[in-house]
């Protein structure tokens, strides 16, 4: 199967397959997205974790979470 999946994953990267999704379906993708986003907002309010390292990955993910209108805790907040 994981030949298959990365035929499909190729295939709808690059236009040439399309699915049509049950709002069901629709439905959990969109909660498993909200659920990793929770997590990834828990992790940067973590106020006990240091990475200087990472950075600029971090931030970058702080303001693509924040343009949604969620707060991820005031550490990267320099301004």
């Amino acid at each position: 199967m994981e030949i298959l999946d990365r035929i499909v994953a190729e295939k709808l990267s690059r236009g040439e397959l399309h699915l049509v999704l049950d709002q069901r379906t629709v439905e959990r993708l969109e909660c498993d997205c909200f659920e990793v986003i929770a997590r990834i907002r828990e992790i940067l309010a973590d106020d006990s974790l240091e990475d200087p390292q990472c950075f600029e990955h971090i931030e970058r993910i702080v303001c693509e979470i924040e343009s949604l209108g969620l707060d991820c805790g005031g550490r990267h907040d320099f301004g």
